[in-house]
């Protein structure tokens, strides 16, 4: 029973971004608090209010990875692997999975996998959310 209550609590605050106030946000963001930062820069990236903008999203990604945030790590190799909001550099991809691994972040494992095949075959590999626009899309995955 306990569990299940922690695990209620936990999804209630990873979705509860939208009921925040988000000036209360930033102000803990902006006094060092690691999960405000990577809740702001998710909002941002979010479009949260009508608020989409991925630069000051990744500058929020960054504050929080450089305090060991191993989810705000993982986001940013990915943005770098798919050059979303930055060029696209799988050299530093590698290097934010693997800080996001050290972090405890489980899903960094998968993506660094997934990059040394890239690198060794020399083909992307496309993960299961892009073969499945691929699908919707009536590309070939």
């Amino acid at each position: 029973m306990k569990k299940i209550i922690i695990g209620i609590i936990g999804a209630m605050a990873i979705g509860a971004i939208a009921g925040e106030d988000i000036n209360e946000l930033k102000t803990k963001a902006r006094e060092g608090d690691v999960y405000s930062m990577y809740k702001l820069a998710e909002w941002y990236e979010s479009g949260g209010n009508g608020m989409k903008n991925k630069q000051e999203a990744i500058t929020w990604y960054n504050k929080a990875a450089d305090k060991g945030c191993g989810p705000a790590l993982f986001k940013l190799g990915q943005m770098y692997e798919n050059g979303d909001g930055v060029k696209k550099n799988n050299t530093k991809a590698l290097d934010y999975y693997t800080q996001a691994k050290t972090a405890g972040y489980a899903q960094a494992e998968a993506a660094i996998a997934n990059l040394q095949r890239e690198k060794i075959s020399g083909k992307s590999h496309k993960t299961t959310s892009q073969k499945t626009a691929s699908k919707k899309s009536g590309l070939r995955a």
